[in-house]
């Protein structure tokens, strides 16, 4: 047999094995799904960066969702888009938080093998990655967490250990009981409206210099301390301290919601950052070598707060 022969039976052969794997996804993985959700898509383009943290606050288009309201119906949503035998793994904590909070889960993609999972409530088969496209994903597997209102507010780009379901459960049910109030701005109103250092800081997760900002040596002044983008209290002066590092500190917040707390490993080392939970503004970091008693020491900017004095003076 000649070398030519070879060739071509070795391509027929492929060829063929492609169709018959072809034909047993078609027969075992076409039933499993719903027709394709056309109706669920944003408002306009919402772009997911391919180098993005896994968990950031979703800056790209905080519009609400135009469409899709028979998919969240006053519910927080979490959207995972994946790939063929992909699946994201939960722990049974997990799951069963998903279910608590009432968290409506939808899982898009194309041909999903093992699409089973008990906190799946929907599952949209995107056979000509129309979803997808119309979401601009370009890495799988991406998942998204959508507020009650329809805005994106976490996603996650790329692989998703039990840790990170866990860690994204956790926050959808941190939203599921957010409130009402909460304070959505496109980045390009956020920029017209704040004063460029303070933009810097709380929208683009910026750090001022120590021994710069206007409040790191504040001690002493009786008031309260505000979010700088939204006017939320955050912590009372009486929590302040000299920490020695340059930057205005605080041993505890004004109370435990005004806060949020996320994983931060931009830097290389994980850190925990803090955001405003009225409006997701970065406000700084928190570690675990602060004074009794509470053992914290919240490390804020000064860009990111504004000082109300007690008696308005």
């Amino acid at each position: 047999m000649s070398k030519v022969t070879r060739r071509w039976l070795a391509s027929v052969s492929a060829m063929a094995a492609c169709v018959v794997l072809a034909v047993v996804i078609f027969l075992f993985g076409a039933g499993r799904f719903e027709r394709p959700l056309s109706t669920f898509a944003a408002s306009r383009p919402v772009i997911l960066a391919d180098a993005a943290p896994k968990v950031k606050l979703a800056v790209a288009d905080s519009t609400p969702l135009q469409s899709g309201s028979e998919f969240l119906d006053g519910h927080v949503g979490l959207v995972e888009f994946l790939g063929a035998g992909q699946t994201v793994q939960r722990s049974a904590s997990s799951v069963s938080a998903l279910q608590k909070a009432n968290v409506r889960v939808l899982c898009v993609g194309h041909n999903l093998i093992n699409a089973t999972s008990a906190a799946w409530i929907g599952v949209v088969d995107d056979p000509d990655g129309s979803v997808v496209r119309e979401w601009k994903v370009t890495v799988v597997p991406t998942v998204v967490l959508l507020d009650k209102e329809g805005r994106m507010r976490y996603r996650w780009t790329g692989a998703i250990s039990a840790s990170d379901a866990d860690l994204m459960t956790a926050l959808a049910a941190k939203l599921s009981v957010e409130r009402p109030d909460y304070v959505a701005k496109t980045d390009a109103e956020w920029r017209k409206t704040l004063p460029e250092e303070t933009y810097y800081v709380t929208r683009q997760a910026g750090t001022e210099q120590p021994f710069t900002g206007k409040y790191w040596n504040y001690e002493g002044h009786k008031g309260l301390y505000v979010c700088a983008d939204c006017g939320q209290p955050l912590f009372r002066s009486e929590t302040m301290f000299d920490s020695g590092t340059g930057w205005p500190s605080f041993y505890q917040p004004i109370s435990s919601g005004a806060v949020l707390e996320r994983e931060d490993d931009s830097l290389g080392t994980p850190r925990t950052e803090v955001v405003c939970s009225r409006c997701g503004a970065h406000l700084g970091h928190v570690f675990n070598d602060g004074p009794q008693p509470t053992g914290l020491r919240f490390c804020m900017n000064s860009a990111a707060l504004k000082f109300l004095p007690d008696g308005g003076k």
